[in-house]
Protein backbone atom coordinates (compact mmCIF):
# COMPACT_ATOMS: atom_id res chain seq x y z
CA UNK A 1 0.00 0.00 0.00
CA UNK A 2 2.37 2.55 0.97
CA UNK A 3 4.37 1.92 -2.23
CA UNK A 4 1.22 2.46 -4.00
CA UNK A 5 0.55 5.81 -2.14
CA UNK A 6 4.35 6.60 -2.82
CA UNK A 7 3.68 6.30 -6.74
CA UNK A 8 0.84 8.20 -6.31
CA UNK A 9 2.57 11.05 -5.02
CA UNK A 10 5.52 11.01 -7.62
CA UNK A 11 2.38 10.92 -10.38
CA UNK A 12 1.00 13.74 -8.94
CA UNK A 13 4.20 15.90 -8.53
CA UNK A 14 5.17 15.14 -12.68
CA UNK A 15 1.97 16.51 -13.63
CA UNK A 16 2.65 19.78 -11.14
CA UNK A 17 5.74 20.21 -12.35
CA UNK A 18 4.53 19.93 -16.08
CA UNK A 19 2.08 22.45 -15.29
CA UNK A 20 4.61 24.92 -13.57
CA UNK A 21 7.10 24.72 -16.65
CA UNK A 22 4.32 25.17 -19.20
CA UNK A 23 3.36 28.35 -17.69
CA UNK A 24 6.35 29.56 -17.01
CA UNK A 25 7.41 29.45 -20.60
CA UNK A 26 4.15 31.77 -21.01
CA UNK A 27 5.45 33.88 -18.45
CA UNK A 28 8.32 34.01 -20.82
CA UNK A 29 6.36 34.80 -23.98
CA UNK A 30 3.84 37.00 -22.44
CA UNK A 31 6.74 39.39 -20.97
CA UNK A 32 8.15 39.33 -24.45
CA UNK A 33 5.25 40.48 -26.38
CA UNK A 34 2.93 42.74 -23.75
CA UNK A 35 -0.06 43.95 -24.30
CA UNK A 36 -0.79 47.37 -25.95
CA UNK A 37 -4.80 47.72 -25.72
CA UNK A 38 -7.31 45.99 -23.56
CA UNK A 39 -10.91 45.60 -23.65
CA UNK A 40 -13.09 45.46 -20.64
CA UNK A 41 -14.91 41.44 -20.98
CA UNK A 42 -18.18 42.82 -18.51
CA UNK A 43 -18.09 46.46 -20.24
CA UNK A 44 -16.70 46.30 -23.52
CA UNK A 45 -14.57 49.83 -22.49
CA UNK A 46 -11.66 49.16 -24.85
CA UNK A 47 -7.83 51.58 -24.47
CA UNK A 48 -4.57 51.31 -24.19
CA UNK A 49 -3.11 48.90 -21.01
CA UNK A 50 -1.80 52.51 -19.67
CA UNK A 51 -5.55 53.12 -18.51
CA UNK A 52 -6.13 49.74 -16.56
CA UNK A 53 -5.07 49.60 -13.16
CA UNK A 54 -2.74 46.36 -12.77
CA UNK A 55 -2.38 43.95 -10.27
CA UNK A 56 0.06 41.58 -9.74
CA UNK A 57 0.38 38.22 -7.94
CA UNK A 58 1.51 34.83 -8.26
CA UNK A 59 -0.32 31.39 -8.58
CA UNK A 60 -0.37 28.77 -5.81
CA UNK A 61 -1.12 25.86 -8.34
CA UNK A 62 2.08 26.57 -10.65
CA UNK A 63 0.52 29.65 -13.17
CA UNK A 64 3.40 31.56 -12.94
CA UNK A 65 2.85 35.19 -12.72
CA UNK A 66 -1.11 36.53 -12.69
CA UNK A 67 -1.20 39.95 -13.86
CA UNK A 68 -5.28 41.51 -13.92
CA UNK A 69 -6.26 45.15 -14.66
CA UNK A 70 -9.09 47.21 -13.45
CA UNK A 71 -11.42 48.52 -16.10
CA UNK A 72 -11.75 52.68 -15.89
CA UNK A 73 -15.59 51.99 -16.35
CA UNK A 74 -16.78 49.08 -14.61
CA UNK A 75 -14.38 48.45 -11.92
CA UNK A 76 -14.08 45.11 -12.26
CA UNK A 77 -10.87 43.46 -12.04
CA UNK A 78 -9.97 40.94 -14.70
CA UNK A 79 -7.16 38.36 -16.04
CA UNK A 80 -5.44 37.05 -16.86
CA UNK A 81 -5.05 37.75 -20.43
CA UNK A 82 -3.83 34.12 -21.49
CA UNK A 83 -6.53 33.02 -19.33
CA UNK A 84 -9.14 34.73 -20.76
CA UNK A 85 -8.29 34.00 -24.75
CA UNK A 86 -8.36 30.23 -23.99
CA UNK A 87 -11.26 28.24 -25.58
CA UNK A 88 -13.62 26.51 -23.77
CA UNK A 89 -12.09 23.24 -24.46
CA UNK A 90 -8.37 24.36 -23.63
CA UNK A 91 -9.77 26.17 -20.20
CA UNK A 92 -11.62 22.81 -19.43
CA UNK A 93 -8.51 21.11 -20.17
CA UNK A 94 -6.75 23.39 -17.62
CA UNK A 95 -9.38 21.70 -14.60
CA UNK A 96 -9.02 18.09 -15.71
CA UNK A 97 -5.25 18.51 -15.32
CA UNK A 98 -5.49 20.75 -12.38
CA UNK A 99 -7.59 18.23 -10.66
CA UNK A 100 -5.21 15.64 -11.48
CA UNK A 101 -2.76 17.00 -9.16
CA UNK A 102 -3.82 19.18 -6.97
CA UNK A 103 -7.13 18.88 -3.95
CA UNK A 104 -10.25 21.09 -3.53
CA UNK A 105 -10.37 22.45 0.15
CA UNK A 106 -13.93 21.52 1.69
CA UNK A 107 -16.18 23.89 1.52
CA UNK A 108 -19.13 22.07 2.59
CA UNK A 109 -19.60 24.66 5.59
CA UNK A 110 -19.80 27.88 3.22
CA UNK A 111 -22.19 25.58 1.41
CA UNK A 112 -24.59 24.66 4.23
CA UNK A 113 -24.67 28.44 5.01
CA UNK A 114 -25.49 29.26 1.68
CA UNK A 115 -28.12 26.92 1.03
CA UNK A 116 -29.92 28.23 4.17
CA UNK A 117 -30.39 31.62 2.57
CA UNK A 118 -32.64 30.00 0.44
CA UNK A 119 -34.93 29.47 3.41
CA UNK A 120 -35.64 25.87 1.77
CA UNK A 121 -38.76 23.99 2.09
CA UNK A 122 -38.59 19.93 1.96
CA UNK A 123 -41.20 20.07 -1.52
CA UNK A 124 -38.64 21.77 -3.12
CA UNK A 125 -35.99 21.04 -5.67
CA UNK A 126 -32.50 22.77 -5.28
CA UNK A 127 -29.38 22.79 -7.11
CA UNK A 128 -25.99 23.56 -5.97
CA UNK A 129 -24.49 24.87 -9.54
CA UNK A 130 -20.79 23.89 -9.38
CA UNK A 131 -20.30 22.03 -6.66
CA UNK A 132 -17.41 20.44 -7.29
CA UNK A 133 -16.58 16.42 -6.19
CA UNK A 134 -15.25 16.60 -2.63
CA UNK A 135 -17.60 18.97 -1.09
CA UNK A 136 -20.58 16.73 1.48
CA UNK A 137 -23.55 19.62 0.86
CA UNK A 138 -25.38 17.86 -1.14
CA UNK A 139 -25.15 14.48 0.83
CA UNK A 140 -25.90 16.61 4.08
CA UNK A 141 -29.07 18.48 3.00
CA UNK A 142 -30.64 15.20 2.03
CA UNK A 143 -29.81 13.42 5.17
CA UNK A 144 -31.87 16.53 6.59
CA UNK A 145 -34.77 15.85 4.50
CA UNK A 146 -34.06 18.45 1.60
CA UNK A 147 -34.05 17.66 -2.23
CA UNK A 148 -30.75 19.11 -3.32
CA UNK A 149 -28.88 18.35 -6.38
CA UNK A 150 -25.24 19.45 -7.79
CA UNK A 151 -23.95 19.83 -10.83
CA UNK A 152 -20.54 19.18 -12.11
CA UNK A 153 -19.49 19.48 -15.80
CA UNK A 154 -15.78 18.44 -14.78
CA UNK A 155 -17.20 15.55 -12.91
CA UNK A 156 -17.78 13.45 -15.13
CA UNK A 157 -16.18 10.42 -13.64
CA UNK A 158 -18.48 10.73 -10.47
CA UNK A 159 -20.57 7.98 -9.29
CA UNK A 160 -23.52 9.83 -7.98
CA UNK A 161 -27.29 9.65 -7.96
CA UNK A 162 -27.20 13.38 -7.20
CA UNK A 163 -24.78 14.89 -9.11
CA UNK A 164 -25.73 15.91 -12.89
CA UNK A 165 -23.09 16.53 -15.01
CA UNK A 166 -24.81 16.40 -18.64
CA UNK A 167 -25.59 20.04 -19.34
CA UNK A 168 -29.11 18.66 -21.48
CA UNK A 169 -30.15 16.43 -18.52
CA UNK A 170 -30.08 19.62 -16.68
CA UNK A 171 -32.01 21.84 -18.65
CA UNK A 172 -34.76 19.69 -18.51
CA UNK A 173 -35.20 20.27 -14.89
CA UNK A 174 -36.76 23.46 -12.72
CA UNK A 175 -35.09 24.23 -9.55
CA UNK A 176 -36.99 26.35 -6.41
CA UNK A 177 -33.30 27.55 -5.41
CA UNK A 178 -29.92 27.65 -6.73
CA UNK A 179 -26.88 28.13 -5.23
CA UNK A 180 -23.36 28.54 -5.88
CA UNK A 181 -20.03 28.87 -4.09
CA UNK A 182 -17.22 30.24 -4.92
CA UNK A 183 -17.95 29.74 -8.87
CA UNK A 184 -18.69 33.50 -10.55
CA UNK A 185 -15.26 34.13 -10.54
CA UNK A 186 -14.42 30.76 -12.65
CA UNK A 187 -17.18 31.67 -15.44
CA UNK A 188 -15.53 32.76 -18.62
CA UNK A 189 -19.18 34.76 -19.56
CA UNK A 190 -20.55 35.36 -16.21
CA UNK A 191 -23.76 37.00 -17.47
CA UNK A 192 -24.48 34.21 -19.99
CA UNK A 193 -23.91 31.62 -17.32
CA UNK A 194 -26.40 33.64 -15.10
CA UNK A 195 -28.64 34.08 -17.71
CA UNK A 196 -28.65 29.95 -17.93
CA UNK A 197 -28.89 29.64 -14.16
CA UNK A 198 -32.00 31.28 -14.49
CA UNK A 199 -33.64 29.52 -17.37
CA UNK A 200 -33.56 26.73 -14.92
CA UNK A 201 -35.84 28.68 -11.83
CA UNK A 202 -39.36 28.20 -11.23
CA UNK A 203 -41.34 31.76 -11.67
CA UNK A 204 -40.57 32.05 -7.90
CA UNK A 205 -37.29 30.79 -7.57
CA UNK A 206 -34.00 32.74 -6.53
CA UNK A 207 -30.61 32.28 -6.29
CA UNK A 208 -28.00 33.05 -3.83
CA UNK A 209 -24.28 33.28 -4.85
CA UNK A 210 -21.43 33.41 -2.30
CA UNK A 211 -17.35 34.42 -3.03
CA UNK A 212 -14.91 36.07 -2.04
CA UNK A 213 -14.43 37.74 -5.13
CA UNK A 214 -16.95 40.42 -4.92
CA UNK A 215 -13.69 42.27 -3.73
CA UNK A 216 -10.14 41.77 -4.60
CA UNK A 217 -9.62 38.86 -2.71
CA UNK A 218 -8.46 34.74 -3.17
CA UNK A 219 -6.49 36.49 -5.74
CA UNK A 220 -3.56 33.46 -5.99
CA UNK A 221 -5.44 31.64 -8.51
CA UNK A 222 -5.48 31.62 -12.25
CA UNK A 223 -8.80 30.21 -12.28
CA UNK A 224 -10.41 33.14 -11.07
CA UNK A 225 -11.02 35.41 -13.73
CA UNK A 226 -12.80 38.17 -12.44
CA UNK A 227 -13.70 40.33 -9.33
CA UNK A 228 -16.30 41.96 -9.49
CA UNK A 229 -15.34 45.23 -7.92
CA UNK A 230 -16.93 48.68 -8.63
CA UNK A 231 -20.35 48.43 -11.33
CA UNK A 232 -19.43 45.20 -12.62
CA UNK A 233 -21.84 43.10 -10.61
CA UNK A 234 -25.08 44.98 -11.34
CA UNK A 235 -23.89 44.89 -14.70
CA UNK A 236 -24.00 41.23 -15.37
CA UNK A 237 -26.75 41.06 -13.25
CA UNK A 238 -28.91 43.13 -15.73
CA UNK A 239 -27.50 41.35 -18.48
CA UNK A 240 -28.83 38.41 -17.53
CA UNK A 241 -32.01 39.46 -16.62
CA UNK A 242 -31.84 39.65 -13.12
CA UNK A 243 -31.62 41.73 -9.95
CA UNK A 244 -28.82 41.32 -7.08
CA UNK A 245 -29.72 42.32 -3.30
CA UNK A 246 -26.94 42.40 -0.27
CA UNK A 247 -27.13 39.97 2.65
CA UNK A 248 -25.91 40.47 5.87
CA UNK A 249 -22.85 38.93 4.41
CA UNK A 250 -19.85 40.63 2.33
CA UNK A 251 -19.80 37.67 0.32
CA UNK A 252 -23.20 36.77 -0.20
CA UNK A 253 -25.85 37.94 -2.69
CA UNK A 254 -29.33 37.39 -3.47
CA UNK A 255 -30.14 37.42 -7.26
CA UNK A 256 -33.83 37.85 -8.62
CA UNK A 257 -35.52 37.82 -11.74
CA UNK A 258 -36.14 40.94 -12.64
CA UNK A 259 -40.31 41.20 -13.55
Amino acid sequence: MSKQITREKIIRKIRQIRIASRWLLNEIIDDLNPSMNLNCPICNFSGETEKFKPYVTRCIFGGGKLLRHECPDCGVIFGTQRMLALSPQALEQEYVEHYSCFNEGDSTESEIRTFDYLNPKKEGIYLNFGCGKWSKSIEYARSKGYQLFGFEPYAKDEKSNYIINDVELLKSMKFDGIISNDVLEHLRYPDQTLSFMSSLLKDDGIMIHTTHCYNYACEYTRFHLFFFTGNSLKIISQKAGLAVEDTDRIDTKIFRKLI
